[in-house]
């Protein structure tokens, strides 16, 4: 009965909305796709709904496409389009939002979640793919999925790409944490590359004292390093506490996926940029500190005069990098 219902309320919204279309080409592709669904022909009225949609982006074409998609337990593309129109129609239209939102809820039992949390998500040329699709990448992205096996794939210029599979069911989430990328560099490592004997360097290696100038530097960028670090791990987890709490006040709720009100919303965003400049912070402070480290290896010996005296002959032995 519910289901009669809903499905002539869509239709109801769709005679005005064909009413109001003034493109032509739409409105036939519309009713097309209307006749289409009526004999429950529903993939060739998607099509026809998705065309209608390109030459004009009609809501009560939207909720027909939507309808169609459900039909074919397309749930998670059902559910992409009834949450836009609802978001939509928030303002300019409540009645038709509010049975949007209505059809959107009542899909969340029959699709997944993937919250997928990237370590760097300002990555160079980062791309980001969930089951297929193409996500803007973010610190915390959050989206619905048919149930199954879903492919994630993250990459970024110049580091090895992140891909995995998991099974996620229905009404179900599942978290997955993409680790920071390195740049794919690999490591270098600084140093004598001369050969050794089995005790370590050969005895001939400079022994000069390290440029103090470059050792000071080495140490001011560690130390500034050092101080990024912290204190992106502070606002770490200040963002986190942050974001928790707005569950703890009542202004949101968990669920797959969590919901907010407006105040919920605001703070939560509020808390993942936090995180963002944190995560900034935090990468910054670890290349700094290898920066240091890099400088206080390659720092050039300065030469060192020692006196010297042999039985037969006085004078100085100079060592040192030139």
């Amino acid at each position: 009965m519910v289901r009669a219902l809903a499905s002539v309320f869509v239709l109801v919204f769709a005679t005005v909305a064909s009413a109001q279309t003034p493109n032509p080409a739409a409105a036939k592709l519309f009713e097309e796709g209307r006749d289409l669904a009526s004999k429950g022909q529903y993939a060739q009225a998607c099509e026809k709904f998705e065309k209608s949609l390109e030459l004009d982006n009609a809501i009560g074409t939207q909720l027909n496409f939507a309808d169609c998609h459900e039909k074919q337990n397309h749930n998670a593309q059902a559910w992409r389009l009834f949450d836009g129109a609802a978001d939509a129609e928030k303002m300019t239209n409540p009645e038709r939002a509010k049975y949007s939102r209505g059809r959107a809820d009542a899909l969340l039992a029959k699709v997944g979640v993937v919250i997928l949390k990237i370590a760097t998500p300002d990555a160079p040329m980062i791309a980001v793919s969930i089951a297929g699709r193409t996500i803007k990448a973010a610190p915390v992205i959050k989206e619905i999925v048919d149930p199954g096996d879903i492919a994630i794939a993250v990459t970024a210029q110049g580091a090895a790409p992140f891909q995995k599979s998991e099974k996620v069911g229905a009404g179900k989430s599942i978290t997955i944490d993409v680790p920071a990328f390195d740049g794919g560099g690999g490591t270098t490592t600084v140093g004598p590359t001369g050969p050794t004997g089995p005790t370590g360097p050969t005895t001939d290696e400079p022994t000069g004292e390290r440029r103090k100038s470059r050792v000071l530097l080495s140490y001011a960028v560690g130390g500034v390093g050092a101080v990024a670090l912290i204190t992106g791990v502070v606002l770490g987890v200040k963002a986190k506490g942050d974001y928790n709490a707005e569950f703890d006040n009542g202004h949101c709720t968990e669920g797959s996926p969590p919901m907010c009100d407006d105040t919920g919303y605001a703070a939560q965003n509020d808390a993942v940029s936090l995180a963002n400049v944190g995560t900034v912070l935090g990468i910054g402070g670890v290349a700094l500190i290898g920066a240091g480290v890099v400088l206080f290896l390659t720092a050039p010996r300065d030469v060192v005069v020692t006196p010297t005296a042999t039985a037969s002959a006085g004078g100085i032995s100079v060592v040192g990098r030139f």
